[in-house]
């Protein structure tokens, strides 16, 4: 038994390691937050006391607000950009310090006409740069410490936190002795004192240990600009799930008095250990499983059972000692405030499901599918308490909240089950169980041993988040690897131009026969568990052709099985044509079969020439008027000028290249007429912030018309020439 808890804690160190360091932060800078307020409670006057607990309130929360997403970014973005950490997390600091420092400018200028006692914020300069700058570094601290969980690095945001709790108790102990007068803003300096040391210590560490140049750690604003979208998805995801905690004691105060609200805060602050716990969890699961998908159904397993086990202990204690446990505040908290705990207490176990339900939701991307389920959750905790509060008082309220909270969990678990349980395309664990992911180091070795025949290309071309879900795909086939002649990725990946915004992951699998409805079943399966497990499942474009179909195009064949666009089919066309089948012979990446150039069928480039043909003057582009408001879309002018520009390259230059490339390489070389519909292109497909560049949707949708006969034309007389020599 030891044996095993050793191993088990072996396994899991990391997880215990950072999640614990998390909740070691909360229990230490609560015990020393309380002799903090003691401190200040028997040395300084109220009325300091007042104004200092509620300009830090304040401060932290613009500081929470200021961080703008990018604490929860870098705790998932981190892992997914080797190399480039120090530049990342550089530049995210200073934003959000600089938005903090602009928050506390405005808020010491405003608040003294919402409330006078904050008049003192604003009394001079000094104390308006004192308020901004300890809004600033509490925003810095606040992302610091996420990215050093992104980092795995739990230990260091332990430290910097303690040395933060330390140094401003020991700073207040100091000043209550030596200052004749004492004022509200000699408390909150403290704190901000307190921040800088740990700050500055944190970053001599840093220097000193110099496991970089420090020129690795200058910001690189391009990097963050890329993910300014995800950051502010992040961003509105945090603040509604901090929303109704933050609400609480004011709807308290309203609905019943300041009074009630004090025993009900007292519960709900016990109650938010639990939480906290819960938080830290899926915190690291987020941090452990964004760059590496595939671990998060066991890692979510783990933190599942680490939280149950929490929720079970704390209801124990709370349930069964609520009494003796409120009694240490005093005896009117024991009586009045009972009820509330226990009702509070039983709502860590939604509250842990909902937790998961974030992490996994951020983990696969999904964060823009979960919005709207969180702000409906968010209304109605709100709306429920409200209601429980005027008919049943504290404990009403309490228990309205909690209701509310298990209605959220009983819809969010659906998605937590299906993330949290294990792969099983063939119904046989076992088989599973005989082939563990293994580290990146081994992958390769691994794939070869198990006769998956990777091509010794594969690290160069193949980015690793692609990798990883390759990883996983080829895992997942190991139940079906019989039924197989050759699996081969094709597209923009071997052509040297993926954009993991997006581009799709092209593979052509072919089968040694057609297959029977259990192994389209298994197919099926296996491609809705990548959808769910990896952030790029959905850019999977897989085409399941039967041997005796090689090198054929649609026109001559069956409908196949295909997964395109996060749907699994077991029969339909997806535009197989000698384009692919130029593709693959000459440039594929061989996952399993023969080598690519000994592929049993023959295409030539005039193949690929007469498909070009046959599209301009017979497929979709040979009617548009047909449909012309498709051409209204954004999506279709990229797709129509795009393809159309890659066409001209296949025919004129002989090259088969990408869609951007195709765009940059046409942009100064046809007419100046359609520069900017290139433009355009090029702006929807890079997501570049700017306007559009034409004020009419019809504009567009008519020059994309004419750009299509336009290529047609030139396409047409290039192939007549052709065909006259």
């Amino acid at each position: 038994m030891r044996a095993l808890l050793y191993q088990w804690i072996k396994t899991n160190i990391v997880m215990l390691v950072n999640a614990g360091s998390l909740i070691s932060t909360t229990a230490v800078t609560s015990m020393l937050g309380f002799v903090y307020w003691w401190v200040a409670a028997r040395w300084f006057p109220p009325e300091a006391v007042g104004l200092g607990s509620a300009a830090i309130s304040a401060m932290a929360l613009l500081g929470t607000i200021s961080t703008l997403g990018l604490g929860t970014l870098l705790t998932g973005e981190l892992a997914r950009q080797p190399g480039k950490e120090g530049p990342l997390i550089s530049a995210s600091l200073i934003v959000a310090g600089g938005a903090g420092g602009c928050a506390g400018i405005v808020f010491a200028l405003v608040a003294p006409f919402v409330a006078t006692d904050f008049q003192a914020l604003r009394a001079s300069v000094i104390n308006i740069s004192l308020f901004a700058v300890g809004v600033s570094l509490t925003t810095i601290a606040l992302v610091l410490d996420y990215a050093l969980i992104g980092l795995l690095r739990g230990g260091l945001q332990l430290w910097r936190n303690t040395l933060f709790a330390v140094a401003k108790l020991a700073v207040l102990f100091v000043v209550s002795l030596w200052l004749s007068q004492k004022v509200g803003l000699t408390i909150y300096t403290t704190w901000l004192v307190g921040n800088a040391l740990s700050l500055t210590l944190l970053t001599v560490f840093v220097v000193l240990k110099r496991e970089r140049s420090l020129r690795s750690y200058l910001p690189q604003w391009g990097l963050l600009g890329k993910l300014g979208s995800v950051a502010l998805q992040h961003h509105i995801f945090n603040l509604l799930i901090l929303l109704s905690g933050w609400f609480l004691p004011v709807l308290v105060t309203i609905l019943l008095s300041a009074r009630v609200n004090a025993w009900f805060y007292v519960s709900f602050m016990l109650a938010n250990f639990i939480f906290n716990a819960a938080n830290a969890l899926t915190i690291v699961l987020y941090a452990m499983s964004s760059a590496h998908p595939a671990i998060l159904a066991h890692k979510a397993r783990l933190t599942l059972g680490l939280g149950a086990v929490t929720v079970i202990l704390a209801n124990c204690i709370f349930q069964f000692a609520t009494g003796q446990v409120l009694g240490v505040f005093g005896h009117i908290y024991a009586e009045q405030a009972t009820w509330s705990l226990r009702i509070l207490a039983l709502g860590t176990l939604p509250y842990l499901i909902r937790s998961h339900y974030v992490a996994i939701c951020r983990s696969q991307g999904r964060i823009l599918y979960a919005l709207l389920p969180m702000a409906a959750g968010t209304l109605l905790e709100l709306g429920a308490a409200t209601l429980g509060g005027r008919l049943g008082g504290l404990s009403g309220l309490s228990l309205g909240w909690v209701a509310a909270l298990y209605v959220e969990a009983m819809f969010m678990s659906y998605t937590v089950f299906k993330a949290v349980r294990p792969i099983d395309v063939s119904t046989n664990i076992d088989q599973l169980q005989q082939h563990p992911l293994q580290p990146e180091s081994r992958r390769i070795l691994h794939l070869r041993q198990r006769n998956w025949g990777l091509d010794s290309r594969s690290d160069e071309l193949i980015p690793t988040p692609v990798q990883l879900l390759i990883d996983a795909y080829l895992q997942a086939l190991e139940p079906l690897h019989d039924h197989f002649y050759g699996i081969y990725i094709y597209g923009s990946i071997v052509l040297g131009g993926f954009d993991e915004r997006e581009s799709d992951i092209d593979i052509l699998a072919l089968t040694h026969g057609d297959l029977g409805p259990p192994e389209l079943a298994q197919l099926k399966a296996l491609h809705t568990q990548l959808l769910w497990a990896h952030k790029l499942g959905k850019r999977l474009e897989v085409l399941y052709i039967p041997l005796y179909n090689l090198g054929k195009s649609d026109r001559e064949i069956a409908a196949y099985p295909t997964f395109q666009f996060g749907k699994f089919s077991p029969a339909r066309y997806a535009q197989l044509s000698s384009v692919t089948w130029w593709t693959v012979k000459t440039k594929g990446i061989r996952l399993l079969g023969p080598e690519r150039s000994s592929l049993p069928f023959e295409v030539t480039w005039q193949d690929v020439l007469e498909t070009m043909r046959d599209n301009l003057n017979d497929g979709f582009w040979a009617t548009p008027t047909e449909r012309p408001y498709l051409f209204l879309l954004d999506g279709w002018i990229v797709l129509t000028v795009a393809t159309l520009c890659r066409m001209l390259t296949t025919i004129e230059e002989g090259e088969i290249v990408t869609y951007l490339v195709a765009l940059k390489r046409w942009r100064d070389r046809l007419p100046t007429r359609w520069c900017p519909l290139i433009d355009e292109a090029w702006r929807i497909r890079s997501h570049l912030p700017i306007p559009s560049l034409y004020h009419s949707r019809l504009k567009r949708m008519r020059e994309v018309l004419a750009f299509i006969e336009y290529v047609r034309e030139r396409g047409g007389k290039v192939f007549q020439a052709t065909a006259q020599r």
